[in-house]
């Protein structure tokens, strides 16, 4: 398809039609990047980071599956090589003192 470029202030832009954003789901200000190839460039969007909602996740989650996994009922059958679960472990960090006089940190 050809398409032309437009100059925008001190820079060159380039026209892309309307179906192409719709198809690669882009609008105007959406960030893309350009990647340089031997015979040309071409414009790819930027990976967004998906946003995960706990409601969703959760409703997306087989738990049934998981609990019938043998693989993960062999591992949870295993006997334990350190001090998983023990009661004689320390704890972590309750409470620690730096040396500024009244900050604790837990």
């Amino acid at each position: 398809m050809e398409t032309i470029l437009i100059k925008i202030e001190s820079s060159t832009g380039i026209v892309i039609p309307d179906e192409f954003l719709a198809e690669m789901q882009l609008k105007p200000g959406s960030k893309v990047t350009l990647i340089r190839k031997e015979d040309g460039f071409f414009v790819k969007a930027l990976d967004k980071k998906p946003k995960f909602d706990i409601k969703d996740l959760m409703a997306n989650t087989d738990f049934d599956s998981q609990r019938n996994d043998p693989e993960l009922q062999e591992w949870q059958a295993r006997s334990r090589s350190g001090r998983e679960g023990s009661k004689s472990q320390p704890p972590l960090l309750v409470g620690y003192r730096t040396n500024l006089p009244d900050l604790i940190i837990s």
